[in-house]
């Protein structure tokens, strides 16, 4: 949206502001690499999930990925960039409180981004869903709950962007 004129907003659901592990960090400093192979056992990163979920996404990705991915955040999630947002953002993370809230990516780093933007409070929507449970919050198979999600979606679509044309 900062660059692209023709996006007429942003739905973001649990969006990578930033990576809640704030170790992270030094992922892309000397050494960042190894030191996570050493701390993870391996070259790979693997986390539990059904065998539904299975079908839908992967449950194990290499180290590199995550090595890259820092370097991507830390070039492109920036103040000059936030700052020429201006559509209408809806944005949903699964938030309950400081111990139960997204393990996966930053909500510090999403009201700071909300703080940076140059679209107005009104075209604003940030939803802290403390019924999601999980990351992938929009999908059937991880939130018994994702209905949540799509009304706040529908509604943001419905009071903002169309009431805004």
């Amino acid at each position: 949206a900062a660059n692209e004129p023709s996006v007429q907003g942003l739905i973001l659901m649990a969006p990578n502001i930033d990576i809640a592990d704030q170790g992270s960090h030094l992922l892309n400093k000397p050494w960042g690499k190894q030191m996570m192979q050493i701390m993870n056992g391996g070259a790979y990163r693997t986390w539990e999930a059904d065998e539904v979920v299975q079908k839908y996404w992967t449950n194990k990705n290499r180290i590199e990925g995550l090595v890259v991915l820092r370097e991507l955040l830390d070039n492109t999630m920036t103040d000059d960039v936030f700052q020429k947002i201006n559509v209408p953002v809806c944005m949903i993370v699964y938030y309950k409180n400081d111990q139960e809230q997204d393990g996966v990516v930053s909500v510090e780093a999403m009201d700071s981004f909300l703080e940076k933007i140059s679209t107005p409070q009104e075209k604003v929507v940030f939803k802290k869903d403390p019924n999601a449970n999980c990351h992938p919050l929009g999908s059937k198979y991880t939130n018994e709950n994702w209905m949540d999600v799509q009304v706040v979606v529908d509604d943001f679509f419905r009071q903002v962007i169309l009431s805004h044309r």
